[in-house]
């Protein structure tokens, strides 16, 4: 099995594409909103979706997961009711892991942090642009 492949932001960090410009490369991004459950979903199923979202850690899941996440519902519904076959379970492992939702997964995730707004910062540049000069 491949290795899985690092993120652009964490080759940056390391300087990897200082060595190698060439292997500069821009990771995907989808900024469409992930959305409420398919409606061919049963009630049970719409109940795991709504349960895997909520477990997910924030900015994980995008819309283009839906479809990974639909297959983990029907899984997880098929799961509780002991009518999962082992490689089911298998599937269901990996999906969710994907998802960060076990810890070796959460090891392999790289999310941005959010940067809080200060608000201080902003009213000083603005001071400095129109020519005032801050206290």
């Amino acid at each position: 099995m491949a290795r899985p492949r690092k993120p652009t932001a964490l080759l940056e960090l390391n300087g990897a594409f200082r060595h190698d410009p060439q292997r500069t490369r821009v990771d995907p991004e989808d900024d469409r909103p992930f959305g409420d459950p398919p409606e061919d979903l049963t009630p049970e199923q719409v109940v795991q979706w709504h349960r895997i979202v909520r477990g997910a850690i924030e900015g994980v899941l995008k819309f283009s997961d839906r479809i990974s996440v639909e297959w983990a519902a029907e899984l997880l519904v098929k799961k509780k009711i002991g009518a999962a076959s082992s490689a089911e379970l298998t599937i269901l492992r990996g999906l969710l892991n994907a998802f960060g939702m076990d810890p070796s997964g959460r090891a392999k995730l790289s999310i941005p942090k959010k940067t809080a707004k200060n608000e201080f910062a902003d009213l000083a540049e603005e001071a400095r642009g129109s020519g005032a000069k801050p206290n």
